[in-house]
């Protein structure tokens, strides 16, 4: 979400435990966004959904934060993302549908993280030019 303050800090933490920068990102809002939402079929209306594509599968909600706690390069969020993926996803699900339904109120910004040096401009997808 691309003016959520606690989606902006945990893309950021996720970019700070992610020295290879195995992870890319988009804002929910843009258009790439859009399009992969609507292959995985989950659609605009899940405008509040954390997605993971690979070249094969696509995973969202906790299904998709354990994917990204798995490619970190902490071993104790390495072992959260394992144990998220064992727990009954009725679970996971709750807890997470309950968190991005209130995300909001962490906060909203209209600013992200500033890039200096320019490291972290390839770890965020464009949307394709018009």
């Amino acid at each position: 979400d691309g003016v959520c303050n606690l989606c902006d800090s945990t893309v950021n933490f996720f970019m700070d435990h992610d020295a290879d920068a195995k992870l890319r990102f988009c804002s929910l809002q843009s258009k790439t966004a859009e399009s992969l939402l609507l292959q995985t079929g989950a659609g605009e209306s899940e405008i509040k959904i954390t997605l993971v594509t690979s070249p094969t599968q696509a995973f969202v909600g906790s299904d998709a934060v354990s994917r990204i706690c798995q490619q970190l390069d902490d071993g104790l969020l390495q072992l959260v993302g394992h144990v998220g993926r064992v727990t009954p996803s009725f679970l996971r699900e709750s807890l997470y549908h309950v968190v991005s339904r209130n995300r909001h109120r962490f906060g909203v910004n209209d600013q992200c993280r500033l890039d200096f040096d320019g490291t972290f401009e390839r770890r965020f997808v464009s949307d394709p030019p018009e």
